[in-house]
């Protein structure tokens, strides 16, 4: 396709699902999250006077809540208030000992567990013990503008990684435990190309007479991805976009419908718009004796991203990364041992 006439087509599907945000009854794929499995981001800390970037996990989604005084038995160093309430002058800890030995306790980690760092793009896995990592408190994105004082919930709490490679922060994931759990079976880029309205599957919720007037511009908009032996389809209506999937048989394996609204946005598919190449959507064996994978379609404007599985009897996987609008989701713990 000219790329002219993608960078049109792919500016008004976004006005398009802007426009309609609230203006449809299309309700998105509602999921069960996975628990048995915690999966992390990880983030470049480039923000910080005086400190040359690095890179950090961190672990504060699996940490309980502990209100204005959450952290404290992690960060060292921290100062009594008149209104009882503790506070910190520095941007940035290194956690030791007693401080590390209560972080990995609550964690339910030991020392000698593993680090894999995962390049899905790059199919490249690194390891670290964890004693081989320094402990950080680093000040969030949100605060580290202030002058502090600051208090303990606005600190990130994790792992310092310095990887001998380079590694993407964009497509890496990171996994503590003692087995390795990636398949380290390099993952599909989906390709796609636009193909005629029709051959998308009917569904009796997303069935469309394409003999009437459509009643919005560009009502419906429909791609296509070959990958793995099977057929990725995705079609565009009004604020939504749904993913069918397809085996070699044309019987449908598996469908998604991803709505924009205030928490959620939807990524350009993977090509060239604006001067600016998107590879966002992958396919392929992520982990090890589990069923295929396919993210990279909602973009989150709350919350962390997550990954989908082909097979419908596996529960959604969120992405743990940190995100300081929200409080952290208390119900996530490691589990001590791996399944």
């Amino acid at each position: 396709m000219n790329n002219d006439i993608r960078n049109i087509l792919c500016f008004f599907i976004y006005l398009m699902i802007s426009f309609n945000s609230y203006a449809t009854g299309i309700e998105k794929t509602t999921y069960s999250i996975r628990r048995d499995m915690q999966l992390f981001s990880v983030a470049k800390i480039d923000y910080l006077a005086q400190t040359d970037p690095f890179l950090f996990v961190s672990l504060s989604d699996v940490i309980p809540y502990g209100g204005n005084d959450e952290n404290i038995q992690y960060i060292p160093e921290k100062n009594l208030t008149d209104s009882h309430q503790y506070q910190y002058s520095k941007r940035q800890y290194l956690i030791t000992k007693p401080y590390r030995a209560n972080l990995m306790k609550d964690l339910g980690l030991s020392e000698n567990d593993q680090v894999f760092i995962y390049d899905y793009a790059l199919n490249r896995l690194i390891m670290f013990k964890i004693s081989e990592l320094k402990a950080l408190a680093v000040i969030d994105l949100l605060s580290y503008q202030q002058n502090g004082p600051f208090y303990g919930y606005q600190y990130m709490l994790g792992f310092a990684i310095t990887p001998p490679k380079a590694f993407d922060p964009a497509t890496t994931l990171v996994y503590f435990g003692k087995q390795n759990p990636f398949a380290q079976q390099k993952l599909t880029l989906l390709k796609w190309e636009k193909i005629d309205n029709q051959r998308f599957p009917k569904t009796n919720d997303f069935e469309v007479d394409y003999s009437k007037p459509i009643k919005y511009l560009l009502d419906r908009i429909t791609f296509l991805a070959n990958a793995n032996g099977l057929r990725y389809l995705v079609q565009y209506y009004q604020n939504s976009q749904r993913l069918i999937i397809e085996d070699s048989k044309a019987n449908i394996i598996a469908d998604f419908i991803h709505v924009v609204d205030e928490n959620n946005d939807l990524w350009f598919l993977n090509g060239n718009y604006n001067g600016i190449y998107y590879t966002k959507q992958w396919s392929g064996y992520l982990f090890e004796n589990q069923s295929l994978v396919v993210f990279g379609f909602e973009r989150p404007l709350s919350g962390c991203p997550t990954i989908n599985f082909i097979n419908p009897s596996y529960d959604r996987l969120v992405i743990n990364c940190d995100y300081r609008h929200l409080q952290p989701m208390k119900d996530l713990k490691f589990k001590k041992t791996d399944q």
